[in-house]
């Protein structure tokens, strides 16, 4: 690194893939605490579902009501702060970058938003594609679509739908296949 003027340069001595890959990680990191300590960084997070809130616990800590039995009470670690916009919004920001995004993701792991109604914590910009729940069965599916079989007797009718199952007594018991 050095610097020229009001800007420091990010050089690399080599070309090989190693050099390079560091070569972008440290300018990536720079960048990072520039751009922390000049704006910040902020994650926005939503909590969606009934009776689902936060409020502030102190100055150092947040309290999540999640549908448990106990609140979830989480302690900021050091160079992030959490602004409760409203009782279903967060608002987590800092100077790092990484803090930031590992305390957000902490909160998030509280209660991940679910797939079938997606309740739970979610960051604002997230998308939730939700799954179709079960269905019951309809009414004209509950009956087997099989073939349905009706005896009756008969001595001398025959078509191609009639089979001679069984004979009692000389009277003949034919079978009819009917698929609706």
């Amino acid at each position: 690194m050095k610097v020229e003027g009001e800007q420091i340069v990010v050089d690399r001595t080599s070309s090989t893939k190693k050099a390079r890959e560091q070569h972008a990680l440290y300018r990536t990191l720079a960048n990072n605490m520039f751009v922390g300590v000049s704006t910040g960084f902020e994650r926005k997070l939503k909590l969606v579902g009934v009776g689902y809130k936060a409020a502030m616990q102190g100055s150092k800590a947040v309290s999540l009501s999640l549908g448990k039995a106990h609140p979830d009470v989480c302690e900021f670690p050091a160079g992030v702060t959490v602004k409760v916009d409203s009782p279903t919004e967060l608002t987590v920001s800092g100077y790092d970058k990484s803090a930031v995004g590992n305390f957000a993701a902490i909160i998030r792991s509280k209660r991940k938003p679910e797939p079938y109604k997606g309740k739970g914590i979610r960051y604002s910009d997230e998308v939730v594609i939700q799954k179709e729940g079960k269905e019951s069965k309809k009414e004209e599916e509950k009956v087997p679509r099989n073939l349905f079989l009706l005896y009756f007797c008969s001595a001398s009718f025959t078509n191609k739908l009639l089979r001679k199952t069984s004979t009692f007594n000389s009277i003949e018991f034919y079978s009819v296949y009917i698929d609706y």
